[in-house]
């Protein structure tokens, strides 16, 4: 093939107006041979690069690619942070080159956001429990013993660092806490409801509920409150696989509430979740990192009022309907998809704890 005249530039490739070394381009196609005008081929579409160049030199390119803060990821961020739905409504309408894609969005920010957790040994879901003198006990603190105290009911906390945890463990008398859960009587005999149930029923609860059975329970109870890293392996497993299924599975719940409509096909559905999960996990994010500082701060609170807020306000912008029904399908999906969720994980994390009810 010969070389272009230099003066040539009505179809020869503008080589130094990309990132592409020019020692790997050229001015006809690789594939259909056509003239080339830009990066890519104007006749059958193939990319002008023959990616001739080492491994570390492409991963460098395509990290680049991903994580280039360029004015229109800023541009993008700036209107999904104050303009609930504009990108989602004009990135479906076709203005795919002035905002970054829905995709890319919302890779960047599960990278980001999981990234972090994993770094900072942020825990998603803990368990903490404590012990309390029992009512009547009028003893001093010197003279109580074992039997003095009783349990407080389970407390969660959420986003915590596994430092965190562990300080709230070790502020624990876990030796009385095991104790208290071994006590007879812990678990409550599903005998002591015979009146309300008639003996076939009973028998058949009490013998799910063995001794055998219940010693299970409370070693994994114990086990929970010593380990509760290892709930949160099991949780950290399946939480981003999970959450990127209910992109799909929003779509779909999307296109039940508001159809019939030009502007609510099933990919304007995915586009708006895609970019929903994007925002709900920059606002995760930013609460994750503020309650390192503001340790008072309810960030599971924070969040869920934010996102009954921006929820609706998106919706509106790119579905373009009338408040109430607004409304209605914001909350609506919102809650089954809540519900769907939370059954899916307590489900996934049962399955996979169940080594935690064998005694240590």
């Amino acid at each position: 093939m010969d070389t272009p005249d230099a003066d040539d530039a009505l179809w020869a490739a503008p080589l130094g107006d990309d990132n592409i070394p020019d020692i790997n381009q050229a001015h006809f196609c690789f594939s259909c041979e056509a003239p080339m005008k830009a990066v890519y081929c104007g006749n059958c579409g193939q990319r002008n690069d023959d990616y001739r160049r080492s491994i570390f030199a492409l991963f460098t390119e395509v990290f680049t690619s991903i994580f280039g803060f360029e004015s229109r990821i800023w541009r993008t961020w700036l209107s999904l942070i104050i303009r609930p739905g504009k990108v989602a409504r004009e990135y479906a309408d076709g203005a795919r080159t002035k905002w970054s894609s829905p995709v890319r969005v919302y890779l960047v920010m599960s990278i980001l956001l999981f990234g972090f957790m994993g770094l900072t040994q942020t825990q998603i879901f803990s368990i903490d429990m404590n012990i309390k003198v029992k009512d009547g006990v009028t003893k001093p603190t010197a003279e109580l013993v074992d039997e003095d105290y009783t349990l407080t009911l389970p407390k969660m906390h959420y986003f915590k660092t596994q430092k965190q945890v562990a300080a709230f463990h070790d502020e624990r008398e876990l030796r009385i806490i095991e104790k208290a859960i071994n006590a007879e009587g812990f678990v409550v005999n599903i005998g002591d409801f015979d009146n309300a149930l008639d003996n076939q029923e009973v028998e058949a609860a009490n013998k799910i509920l063995s001794s055998e059975n219940q010693q299970a329970n409370k070693n994994m109870m114990i086990n929970l409150i010593r380990n509760p890293e290892q709930l949160n392996s099991v949780i950290q497993k399946w939480f981003p696989k999970l959450i990127f299924l209910m992109m799909p599975f929003t779509m779909l719940l999307g296109a039940i509430f508001i159809r019939g409509r030009p502007n609510a096909l099933l990919f304007d559905h995915l586009v708006h979740a895609a970019y929903i999960h994007a925002f709900a996990y920059l606002l995760l994010l930013i609460g994750i990192i503020l309650n390192r500082y503001m340790p008072f701060l309810r960030m599971e609170l924070v969040f869920m009022v934010a996102m009954l807020i921006y929820l609706p306000l998106s919706l509106k912008a790119m579905f373009k309907r009338g408040w109430f029904k607004t409304l209605l399908t914001s909350y609506g999906v919102g809650m089954i998809y809540l519900l769907t969720i939370t059954i899916t994980m307590t489900l996934l994390v049962a399955f996979s704890v169940i080594s935690l009810t064998q005694p240590s």
